[in-house]
């Protein structure tokens, strides 16, 4: 598949039947004075932390396009991405000291892994923050951690690049965790797990669809990503059955937003998919009101939005990331 990158937008992603699509979730704004910060507030840390953090990336981004100038169309979009999280996070926030100027290697493929790295752990951190701050705050810091997901996913096969080494192109749930909990969730979180179950049954039914037209590389990679949500089904179904609800049950069939008989259909059909699961995962982390279906909800919405940028960037979609998943 050689062709030019192929722009798909939002607008292009047309709904499959279950799919609810979720409004955006407004960030804090601010008027006036900045207001002191709380030492204590977990809010206020979990804002704290992911200003540092990112700082500490963009520097990070800055310093390395500075030292490899080669790398700047892939990694400006990348870094464009931590400025739109740095001003959603800000809000009241004191001004905070610039970070100290960070040390580049000067080794292409390692300075980008080193970025790799920094994103993977800013993205754990804003998974654990979120479960301990309001629902709006809430939402925002897990979209942002799924972000920092998706550049953690994505960076590797730059590196390798840079480095002159070949290597299977990502795509679909490819090396992605999914770690579910069985506590019992509050019953108030009842319809947005519905949803997120809904969306989960159209998801398998997709995949269906998905692996049977992809080319041979791509087919292993549809069955795991298969794998991944028929796991994320059946705990969401556990989850609500422990609430003494009636889990919603999948359509016989679903209508498909176009018809698919390629790879390149069936990729579009992938990136759709978890684009949309992203967004009722979102829906979940904002609508929980005890901490283990968040969690669950903020691991699952990294988790799609990874799986939505390995399909691009298998796919040569553009763009490859986004600032906020499910948004």
């Amino acid at each position: 598949m050689q062709d030019s990158p192929t722009v798909v937008t939002r607008r292009m992603l047309l709904q499959l039947p279950g799919l609810a699509i979720v409004g955006l979730l407004g960030g804090c704004r601010g008027s006036g004075r900045p207001a002191p910060e709380s030492t204590t507030d977990p809010q206020a840390l979990a804002r704290r932390r992911a200003r540092a953090d990112e700082r500490t990336l963009l520097a990070a981004y800055d310093a390395t396009v500075t030292r490899h100038p080669a790398l700047r169309a892939q990694l400006i979009p990348l870094r464009q991405q931590h400025a739109g999280h740095l001003s959603a996070v800000d809000g009241q926030s004191q001004p905070a000291p610039a970070p100290s100027a960070p040390v580049i290697s000067t080794t292409p493929a390692t300075a980008v892994l080193a970025l790799a790295a920094a994103e993977r752990r800013a993205a754990s951190v804003r998974l654990a923050d979120c479960v301990s701050v309001a629902a709006d705050f809430a939402g925002l810091l897990a979209s942002i951690g799924a972000s920092e997901a998706t550049h953690a996913a994505v960076l590797p096969a730059l590196a390798r690049a840079a480095a002159g080494t070949s290597a299977p192109t990502p795509g679909g749930a490819h090396g992605v965790s999914t770690r579910v909990s069985r506590t019992q969730p509050a019953t108030a979180d009842l319809p947005a797990l519905q949803a997120a179950l809904a969306g989960e049954h159209a998801a398998v039914y997709a995949y269906g669809v998905i692996g049977a037209h992809l080319d041979a590389a791509g087919q292993p990679l549809a069955a795991r990503a298969l794998g991944a949500h028929l796991t994320a089904r059946d705990t969401l179904h556990a989850a609500i059955a422990a609430t003494g609800g009636q889990p919603v049950a999948a359509e016989p069939a679903y209508v498909l937003p176009f018809v698919v008989r390629t790879p390149p259909a069936a990729l579009r059909l992938a990136v759709l998919v978890e684009d949309r699961l992203a967004a009722l995962y979102l829906a979940l982390v904002t609508a929980a009101e005890d901490r283990p279906t968040r969690a669950l909800a903020a691991a699952a919405l990294q988790t799609t939005a990874v799986a939505t940028a390995g399909w691009r960037q298998r796919g040569r979609l553009t763009p490859l990331t986004e600032a906020f998943p499910g948004r």
